[in-house]
């Protein structure tokens, strides 16, 4: 009986250590947070996700394309984004295009007191 308790001890320990693997990795690759699905997003936590997986810029178009939205509702989001100074945006050509803010001072100030140290 004291056999087949280590037995499954030793298998429930082993399926905590894979689940907690899988976690990490997750977590890993999100820094540490969790990540929500998609659909479960707001549409702006959707486009600040879509120019950060994009180097910090894309144009409008393609967040129109890739979220499989409307210009319209693009336009409307975009345009609610920049008035909150979540994002910035600027003509390129004929196309617009959308960046994060460059002047996070919290962000950058952090930043460089980590490097000096």
């Amino acid at each position: 009986a004291d056999d087949a308790a280590t037995s499954r001890a030793t298998a429930d320990a082993g399926a905590d250590t894979a689940a907690a693997d899988d976690t990490d990795e997750s977590d890993a690759s999100d820094d540490g947070e969790p990540s929500p699905p998609p659909e479960l997003l707001s549409n702006e936590e959707r486009v600040l996700r879509l120019i950060e997986s994009r180097g910090g810029r894309v144009k409008q178009q393609e967040v129109a394309g890739a979220l499989d939205w409307t210009d319209a509702k693009t336009s409307k989001v975009v345009r609610g984004m920049r008035d909150e100074g979540t994002i910035e945006g600027f003509r390129l050509g004929r196309e617009n295009v959308l960046r994060l803010p460059e002047d996070d001072e919290g962000m950058d100030g952090d930043d460089g007191d980590a490097e000096g140290v």
